[in-house]
């Protein structure tokens, strides 16, 4: 049996109340983080739905470009007109080649003679 004021006690309720602050403390950092994580998961998650407007804005404009299938087809009817601005044995050298450069060059070529 220890008497009510001893040494002892007055250690065990400072003990006791300093472990209670312990907890106390950690409970309110605990809680601080928890916000932090929520702030930090809302602002995630705004970051998150902004970029993917940005995305879905990017493809969208890149839908309302030309594709490349239309500018090809362009470029082929342009050279088809520049071939059928010269003559055949010519036309046909130039249609044997490939090479799109080569092609207007021979084109321009022929235009110049003319």
């Amino acid at each position: 049996y220890r008497k009510p004021g001893s040494s002892v006690d007055t250690a065990i309720d400072l003990s006791t109340k300093r472990g209670a602050e312990v907890v106390i403390a950690t409970e309110k950092l605990t809680k601080r983080i928890q916000v932090k994580i929520a702030k930090a998961e809302k602002k995630a998650k705004q970051y998150k739905e902004e970029v993917g407007k940005l995305v879905k804005d990017r493809n969208s404009k890149k839908k309302e470009t030309r594709p490349k299938a239309e500018q090809k087809l362009e470029n082929v009817k342009k050279q088809k007109e520049a071939l059928e601005a010269i003559d055949l044995e010519d036309r046909i050298l130039a249609e044997n080649n490939t090479d799109n450069d080569t092609i207007i060059e021979t084109v321009l070529d022929k235009i110049r003679d003319m």
